[in-house]
């Protein structure tokens, strides 16, 4: 009995992989298929509002953009070809008023999520972009954000902010659901005390304040994430270290840690100013008024008193690939927008390194990029700063 219990003991710990400071010989080699996008033409000018332009793709190869700015989601067929809009801005059904998060299941059915204040809507479409179900939650501490679902759409990932008026704060917050929007698992929460007396929007001080408090946030949020393998499995980063657990799709059995040693990249002076460039045009394109309290100086002094870390996370991303192997996203350039990072197959090697061609995948909201159906999807910055969907395919190579 003492010898079985000690191998079911052994059976149910997580396999713990550690890998040295230098990965394995091997890269990836991107060759791109397709570009289209960033031009004139109607509905393939998609720009940029306080949160990217992002994308899905289903299991045929279409192409749905989600454009928030413009509160649209866009279906373009394999060669880049319009199709037809599944969802507009207003108040019907399946309707926006602020897109968050669009995504394509295994199934090719949809989901998109629908956020304006207290009020988070999930729409429902099936494969053909038919509205099947909508579900409204209307909850100040329940306000849901970008999510990521599973592959089966029966869990998902999100971050969530929350007014707690018990200590006069915003929680932000990162969390595990299921399909009924129930909560799983709490992964990190942040705690901001909010602004006190009336809002002095004509102070610099204040926009000072409150600008370095949003910087803290978004910085501190991409600490913790879940992202999802083709098996619906869960690789969760947490913390600055730089390991990543596999859980199982219920998150009840931790089956690996994998641990990589690292050196830790600065966060320059370039990225610091262009942070600051990013913030002034979103800021203008909201309200050139409040431009004109909230200049290049004030925006300075506000990351300056949000104390940006002198180095990035160790793990600023995870990009799953279609075979168990993922890459993580190491290094980012804010001013660019590239990214780089290391190759792990499904046992948790790290086998090489690689380094994404194109500029513009990367900014505070995450990184546009996507394997599925055999090639590398992503949405990018051509050299005029307009957005452009670009397909590759792509193969693991030695150096």
């Amino acid at each position: 009995m003492f010898l079985l219990f000690l191998l079911g003991f052994a059976l149910d710990s997580p396999v713990v992989v550690t890998n040295p400071l230098e990965p394995g010989p091997h890269t990836i080699q991107f060759k791109e298929d397709l570009r289209f996008g960033g031009t004139g033409e109607e509905n393939k000018l998609w720009t940029d509002g306080q949160i990217s332009v992002f994308f899905s793709v289903d299991p045929s190869g279409h192409f749905f953009i989600c454009d928030v700015k413009a509160t649209t989601i866009l279906e373009f067929d394999n060669r880049g070809d319009f199709i037809r809009k599944i969802a507009v801005k207003g108040e019907g059904p399946g309707e926006y008023q602020n897109i968050v998060s669009f995504s394509v299941l295994e199934n090719g059915n949809m989901v998109g999520l629908d956020s304006l204040r207290a009020v988070s809507k999930f729409n429902y479409y099936d494969k053909d972009g038919k509205l099947i179900d909508s579900k409204s939650i209307n909850d100040a501490t329940r306000m849901f954000r970008r999510t990521v679902f599973a592959p089966n759409g029966e869990h998902f990932f999100s971050g969530l902010m929350s007014q707690n008026r018990a200590t006069q704060s915003m929680d932000y917050k990162t969390g595990y659901f299921n399909a009924d929007l129930n909560e799983i698992k709490t992964l990190s929460v942040t705690s901001r005390p909010r602004p006190s007396g009336p809002p002095q929007m004509d102070k610099p001080e204040w926009w000072i304040n409150v600008i370095a408090d949003q910087l803290k946030d978004y910085l501190e949020r991409g600490v913790a994430f879940m992202r999802f393998l083709p098996n619906n499995d869960v690789l969760v980063v947490r913390d600055k270290h730089y390991e990543i657990e596999k859980w199982s799709a219920d998150l009840k059995t931790k089956q690996m840690v994998i641990k990589k040693e690292f050196k830790p990249v600065p966060f320059d002076e370039d990225d610091k100013d262009a942070l600051v460039e990013w913030l002034r045009e979103s800021i203008f394109e909201q309200s050139p008024q409040i431009a004109n309290v909230v200049t290049s100086s004030v925006l300075r002094k506000a990351t300056e008193k949000a104390e940006l870390p002198l180095t990035q996370v160790p793990i600023a991303d995870i990009l799953p690939m279609e075979d168990g192997q993922f890459l993580t996203v190491d290094q980012t350039s804010f001013s660019t927008g590239k990214v780089s990072g290391h190759i792990f197959d499904k046992e948790g090697k790290c086998v090489g390194s690689y380094q994404f061609p194109g500029q513009g995948v990367y900014d505070l909201f995450g990184t546009r990029i996507s394997f599925k159906n055999g090639f590398a999807y992503a949405m990018e910055r051509n050299e005029d700063g307009d957005n452009v969907m670009v397909r590759y395919t792509y193969e693991l190579v030695k150096k």
